[in-house]
Order: C-alpha cells, then structure tokens, then sequence
C-alpha cells in the first residue's frame, strides 16, 4: 500500500531497485515539471485571448469608423447635391438607408453624424471658376478629408 511522502501531496511509490529518496525526489520532479507545464498552458492561452480579442475589436471599430465615415460621405453628396439640383437623379439614391439598415452603427451615431454634415458640409463648398458648373466633387471630397469630421466622428464613436 502506498505510503504518503513527508509533504503529504504524492504518494510513495514502492519500488524494490530504487530508494525512497531516489522516488520522492523523481515524483517531486513529475509535480513541479506538470505544474509548470499547467502554468505555461494557462499564461499562452490568455495571451492568445487577449491579443485576438483586443484586434477584434480593433477590427470592428475600424469596421464602425469606415462605416461612419461613408455614411457621412452619402449624406454630404445628398446635402449638397440638394443645394445645387433640387430635380438630380442623385436626390432619388437611397444610399443612406444602406447605413441605417445594415451598418454597425447605432441609430444615435447615425443621427449625429446626419446632423453633423447637415450643419458642416456646405462650409467646404467650393466656388466653380466656370458659373454655369459646380464643385460638387471637389467639396465632398475636401469635406470627407477633412480633419474636422474625422474628429467629430471619433468622439462620436467612442
């Protein structure tokens, strides 16, 4: 029958070629080495975890970023289209409802964003040297650039 060895956490196992010492010493090698092999296990498996989850979500914030950003692209291209041709086939594009209906974003940021570019967009209108053209893509262009959006829609998003 196995006797306990003097810690009381392995057993003594009995072997007539080995001594007791030569045993405990080997079982208490087997233990430290499996506690330290559990340890290893545990630590690469929470940094595993840990770095995968953290460029998750770095992945679908800059998913939610990307999204805002053309969603506020969409309604500046609508705002000032509007502006200019109230009659253009670029009034009847539902882009937008893209956003609202299959994008990250929650109805809140939508609404701040459309109400951000609502009051914004036209301050980046640029003035045709030709009177009977715009500048329509040149201004959603400076607008979507624009140092200014890009914060307003970080704040937002965070």
């Amino acid at each position: 029958m196995p006797v306990p060895l003097n810690d009381g956490k392995m057993p003594d196992i009995i072997c007539p070629h080995k001594s007791k010492e030569t045993m405990k010493v080997t079982v208490n090698i087997k233990y430290n080495y499996m506690r330290k092999k559990h340890l290893l296990m545990a630590i690469t498996i929470t940094a595993f975890c840990t770095t995968f989850g953290c460029s998750t979500q770095k992945m679908m914030y800059q998913t939610r970023l990307d999204e805002a950003k053309g969603y506020a692209l969409t309604a500046c291209i609508a705002c000032m289209n509007k502006s200019i041709d109230s009659l253009s086939v670029i009034n009847k594009d539902y882009s937008t409802g893209y956003f609202v209906q299959l994008s990250h974003l929650s109805l809140d940021e939508i609404t701040a964003i459309k109400q951000y570019v609502d009051k914004e967009c036209m301050k980046y209108w640029g003035i045709p040297q030709d009177p009977d053209g715009n500048m329509l893509g040149y201004s959603v262009w400076k607008f979507y650039t624009s140092k200014e959006l890009d914060n307003f829609i970080r704040e937002t998003l965070k």
